[in-house]
C-alpha cells in the first residue's frame, strides 16, 4: 500500500529552548553530553504497523515513526532477534522524495547478539521508516520489540547545541597536516552513542595477545550501557576545514569488560569486528607511571568530525581536578593545550604520549578556545589495577597472557593510508608563526641585534631579515606585573596594519602587543591557535616572562617610532639567572620590526609570529630565519588535490583536484616512488613559488571543464604492492597565473596495503 496509508507512531515534539537550559545544566554538573531525547515505547509487529504479503514466499513489515521537530532520529530494538531470512531496514522518509542516501545498511541476523538488543546509528530527518522482510515460513521466527526513540537535536551535523550553533575555532581536523604524524592512531578512535542519547568519544585498544580482540576503552562516566553502544568508525572530514564525515562506517552492541570510577575509565568488548575496509586500528598503550614529556588528544568536540589536539609541554600526574603531585595518581593532567582543545562530547577519548601510545582517557576539565584551563585523563597506569579485581581494572583484559610488560604499540599501522603534505600555489595565509623551545635560532647577544622586518605589501606584509638596530629605552619601567598589561598606550600616530588601525595599543608582559586599546588578556603559554582565534597583535617573542623577579618593560615613542622593550626580563619561576632582551619597533609607516639581543632562558617555550586574528586560519609553522624573505597577505587556498578514501588493495581511490580557476582547460597527475618532502621549487621553470612534490614515473593527462575534477586510482593487488609508498601530485595548465601559465598541486602520500 502507498507509504502515506502505513500505519505510524508519533512521539512529542521537542521543546529545544528547555533541551537548551537543561544541557547546559548538564555540562554545569560534568555530566556527558546528551545529543537525543529518548522516547520510552512498547512496539512489536504484532501490536503496531502493518503486515503486507510481498510474493508468494515473503512478507513485509512496515511502520512509520514521526519525531516532530528532530534533525535525526536514532532507534533501540530491547528485543531484537531476526531469522536467517530476516532484513530490517531503516531510512528516512525524505530520503524516499530526494533520493538522498539516508540509509542505514540492512540489520539481519548476523546482527543477533547475546543481549538480544539492537540500538541504532543516527538517521537523519523526523520521519523514519521500519521496513523488515522475512520468508513467510520464517514469520513466526522474529522477536522485535522497539523499546526507544531517539529524537535528535545536536551533534551529527546537526549543529552544537539545541538552538544555537558554535564550536571552536581553534579546533583541527585529523586530516590537517598536523594530523600527519598520526595516521596509525587516528583510525583507532571512534565517535559512540550509549542508549541513544548520551555522545562520547573512545578508543580500541591492542592487547598483549595481539589477536584484534575488540577492547575498546571511554570514561565511566558516559555512563554506557553496552548493549546500546554504537560507535561511529571514521567519522572525520576528507578536506581540511571543510565538509563532513561519513555516519555510515558503524558497530553496534558490546559486552561490559571493567570500569573503575576512581580513574574513571570503562572498558568493553565490541560484538562485532570493524569492516576491514575501514582500515580502524588498535592503539597501542603505556602503564609506565613517568610523566609525558608532550601529548596529544584525538576526539569528536561537541559531536563533531574527529578533531586532533597538541600540549607540548609535559604532562603532570595528580588527583582529578587537582593541581598537587602526585595527588593520589589518579589521573594525568593536561596543563593547557598549545594547539586545539577539548569539549563536551571529547569525554573518554584517549591522551597519548609522545611515543604514540594511549596513558588515559578524558574525564574532564575546564579547557576550551581561548582559554588555558586544565583537562584531566583517567590515569592507564592507575586503571591498571583499579579495583583489585578482573571486573575493574585493565590488567586481565590488555595483557590477557601476562607478560607483564608495560607498554604496547598500535596494531594495524599497515593499514593502507593517505595524506596530504606540502602546499599548492598559490596558498598564503594571514598568519605567520614559529614556536621554539630550548633554544632560539634568531637570538643576538648583549650588544648586538637581530632583526626582521615587516613592509606593508598589498594585503599584508613582505618579511625581511632586519639590520642591527636597537634603541634603548628613554623611559622608566613600567612597572607591570607578572602576566600584566598596561593600561592603553598611545603610539602618537594612528598605524594602519593589515585587517585594521589603530592609535592606541597595550602591551603584555608576556612579550606580545594588542593592536587595540581594549584586550587585557596576559595570556602566558603561547599558542598558534590562541595567536589566530583573537584580537590582532605583534608577538615578538611570546613566553612566559616575569618582570617582578627581574629586568624592566619599556614603552617610548622618538621621530614617529613607538618601541616596546623587555630588556633582562627573566621566565617566570626560572632556576637560571639568564634573562631574554628583545623589542618590537613600530613605524607610523606600518612598518614594524622585531628585534632580538640576547634570548636564551625560556623553559615554558616561545613563539614568534604576527596574526590580523579575529578567527583567521592556523598555518603551518614555519622556519622564519630559513624561510627569508616571505610575505604573509590573506588566508587563500591554492590548487588542491585531496584524496577521497584510502588505497586499499584492489579498490579504485578517488583523488580530488579543486581550486581550479577559471580558464583551466588541461590538467595532469603524476604518481611517483620517490618524495621531496619540502618541495623542489619550480621558479626556474616560470611558476614562481610552486614546488614540485614526487617524482613523475607515471603521468595521466586530463581536459578539466570546471572547479574540481576526480581523478580514479586503480589500486594494484599482490605482494609486491602491499606496503608500498607512492607520491602524486596535480597540476595544471592555467594561461595568466605566472610566466609558465601552470599551477603545481600539494602533494599526496599513498601506503598500498590490504586493509
Amino acid at each position: 500500500q502507498p507509504l502515506n496509508q502505513v500505519p505510524s507512531v508519533v512521539v512529542p515534539a521537542l521543546d529545544r529552548p528547555a533541551l537548551e537550559a537543561e544541557d547546559d545544566q548538564r555540562a554545569a554538573n560534568g555530566e556527558a553530553s546528551r545529543f537525543a531525547v529518548s522516547n520510552a515505547v512498547t512496539i512489536s509487529p504484532d501490536t503496531h504497523g502493518v503486515w503486507e504479503v510481498a510474493d508468494a514466499a515473503w512478507s513485509l513489515w512496515r511502520l512509520r515513526v514521526g519525531a516532530p521537530g528532530s534533525s535525526h532520529v536514532n532507534l533501540g530494538f530491547g528485543r531484537f532477534v531476526l531469522p536467517p531470512t530476516g532484513r530490517l531496514q531503516i531510512f528516512s522518509e525524505e530520503s524516499i522524495q530526494n533520493n538522498s542516501q539516508s540509509f542505514l545498511r540492512p540489520f539481519t541476523s548476523a546482527d543477533n547478539s547475546v543481549s538480544r538488543e539492537l540500538w541504532t546509528p543516527v538517521v537523519d530527518g523526523d520521519k523514519m521508516v521500519i521496513e523488515l522482510y522475512v520468508q513467510t515460513a520464517q514469520k513466526h521466527l522474529v522477536d522485535l520489540l522497539l523499546t526507544h526513540i531517539g529524537s535528535g537535536y545536536r551533534y551529527f551535523g546537526a549543529g552544537y547545541h539545541a538552538v544555537r550553533d558554535g564550536s571552536g575555532s581553534c579546533n583541527v581536523d585529523v586530516v590537517c597536516p598536523q594530523g600527519a604524524a598520526w595516521v596509525a592512531e587516528i583510525p583507532s578512535v571512534a565517535a559512540i552513542s550509549t542508549g541513544g542519547s548520551i555522545f562520547c568519544t573512545g578508543v580500541m585498544l591492542n592487547n598483549t595477545a595481539q589477536d584484534g580482540r575488540n577492547f575498546f576503552l571511554t570514561a565511566n562516566h558516559c555512563g554506557v550501557s553496552a548493549g546500546s553502544l554504537v560507535c561511529y568508525w571514521n567519522y572525520q572530514r576528507s578536506v581540511c576545514g571543510s565538509g563532513s564525515g561519513p555516519l555510515n562506517q558503524f558497530t553496534t552492541g558490546a559486552q561490559h569488560r571493567a570500569s573503575y570510577s576512581t580513574s574513571d575509565f570503562h572498558l568493553v568488548e565490541l560484538n562485532s569486528t570493524p569492516n576491514p575496509a575501514w582500515g580502524v586500528t588498535y592503539a597501542g598503550w603505556s602503564r609506565s607511571t613517568a610523566d609525558a614529556s608532550s601529548a596529544v588528544a584525538i576526539h569528536h568536540p561537541q559531536g563533531d568530525d574527529k578533531k586532533i589536539s597538541f600540549e607540548y609541554q609535559s604532562t603532570t600526574t595528580t588527583s582529578y581536578g587537582g593541581t598537587s603531585q602526585p595527588g593520589n595518581g589518579s589521573h594525568v593532567r593536561v596543563i593547557d593545550w598549545d594547539l586545539g582543545t577539548t569539549e563536551p562530547g571529547s569525554s573518554g577519548s584517549p591522551l597519548f604520549d609522545q611515543n604514540h601510545r594511549v596513558i588515559g582517557q578524558l574525564h574532564g576539565g575546564g579547557a576550551a578556545c581561548g582559554n588555558n584551563q586544565s583537562d584531566w585523563y583517567g590515569r592507564i597506569s592507575r586503571s591498571w589495577t583499579g579495583g583489585g579485581g578482573s571486573s575493574s581494572r585493565l590488567s586481565n583484559w590488555l595483557d590477557p597472557i601476562g607478560t607483564g610488560q608495560t607498554t604496547l604499540d598500535t596494531l594495524g599501522s599497515n593499514a593502507a593510508s593517505a595524506s596530504v603534505f606540502g602546499l599548492g600555489c598559490y596558498t598564503s595565509y594571514a598568519t605567520y608563526h614559529e614556536g621554539f623551545s630550548g633554544s632560539f635560532d634568531m637570538s643576538g647577544s648583549g650588544s648586538s641585534t637581530v632583526s626582521i622586518v615587516m613592509t606593508p605589501s598589498g594585503n599584508g606584509y613582505a618579511v625581511t631579515q632586519g639590520g642591527n638596530n636597537w634603541s634603548n629605552p628613554t623611559t622608566p619601567d613600567l612597572g607591570l606585573s607578572d602576566d600584566g598589561v598596561t593600561s592603553p598606550l598611545s603610539l602618537g600616530f594612528n598605524l594602519s596594519f593589515p585587517g585594521g588601525n589603530t592609535s592606541q595599543v597595550r602591551m603584555c608582559s608576556n612579550g606580545y602587543v594588542w593592536l587595540n586599546g581594549s584586550s587585557t588578556g596576559a595570556d602566558y603559554t603561547p599558542s598558534s591557535s590562541e595567536l589566530t582565534s583573537e584580537s590582532p597583535r605583534l608577538a615578538p617573542f611570546w613566553m612566559d616572562c616575569d618582570p617582578t623577579s627581574g629586568g624592566s618593560c619599556h614603552f617610548h615613542t622618538a621621530s614617529g617610532v613607538a618601541y616596546f622593550t623587555w630588556q633582562n626580563v627573566p621566565p617566570w619561576n626560572s632556576s637560571s639567572s639568564a634573562t631574554n632582551t628583545f623589542q618590537a619597533a613600530v613605524y607610523s609607516s606600518g612598518v614594524v620590526e622585531y628585534r632580538w639581543r640576547s634570548v636564551s632562558n625560556f623553559p615554558g617555550g616561545g613563539l614568534v609570529g604576527w596574526s590580523r586574528g579575529n578567527g583567521v586560519q592556523d598555518p603551518p609553522a614555519i622556519d622564519i630565519s630559513a624561510s627569508l624573505p616571505f610575505s604573509v597577505s590573506v588566508d587563500a587556498d591554492g590548487l588542491e588535490f585531496i584524496p577521497q578514501g584510502r588505497p586499499v588493495q584492489g579498490t579504485t581511490m578517488t583523488m580530488t583536484m579543486s581550486n581550479i580557476p577559471a580558464g583551466t582547460s588541461f590538467g595532469g597527475v603524476f604518481l611517483g616512488f620517490t618524495q621531496y618532502p619540502s618541495g623542489l621549487s619550480l621558479a626556474s621553470l616560470g611558476m614562481n613559488g610552486c614546488y614540485q612534490y614526487c617524482s613523475q614515473e607515471f603521468t595521466w593527462l586530463a581536459v578539466l571543464g570546471g572547479s574540481t575534477y576526480n581523478f580514479q586510482l586503480g589500486i594494484p593487488t599482490g605482494s609486491f604492492w602491499t606496503g608500498t609508498e607512492m607520491f602524486s601530485q596535480a597540476a595544471t595548465l592555467t594561461p595568466g597565473v605566472n610566466a609558465l601559465g601552470a599551477l603545481a598541486s600539494n602533494g599526496i602520500a599513498l601506503k598500498f596495503d590490504t586493509q
